[in-house]
């Protein structure tokens, strides 16, 4: 299904970077109708390396967001255990833990703020050693 040319603008930016921020991903902000395709954004930032650097800061914070939301299912399902019974719990745990695992990794890796506590020594055919700073 195509969709019809959305035109950029700043109130079309706008709405992306504010759609990235609340966690949302690209591929279903750019399905509404009043949103461009996909094709069009990453076309966007590749002739624009402002707005290439402003997509990637709003997904790193949307990161932080889906992070915080992935706490609060879980805390739900702690408030009221009663609701599932324990296969589902159990399944629900490994996919919120692996959600987890997979946006502190992302997280770790593409915000600067997270890279002076880590520290990476390559010696060669010996075992890597990674460690955080104090």
């Amino acid at each position: 299904m195509n969709k019809m040319p959305v035109s950029r603008s700043e109130g079309v930016i706008e709405a992306i970077l504010e759609g990235l921020e609340e966690g949302g991903t690209l591929t279903s902000i750019c399905e509404a109708p009043s949103m461009p395709s996909i094709r069009a954004v990453q076309k966007w930032q590749r002739n624009d390396a402002e707005l290439d650097e402003k997509v990637l800061r709003a997904w790193i914070r949307g990161l932080r967001i889906r992070h915080d939301q992935n706490a609060d299912r879980q805390a739900d399902i702690l408030s009221h255990p009663d609701k599932y019974d324990p296969k589902t719990i159990n399944a629900i745990a490994t996919i919120m833990r692996d959600v987890n695992h997979n946006l502190m990794g992302m997280l770790t890796r593409l915000d600067d703020r997270f890279s002076d506590k880590r520290q990476v020594d390559n010696l060669g055919n010996q075992p890597m050693i990674i460690s955080w700073a104090d």
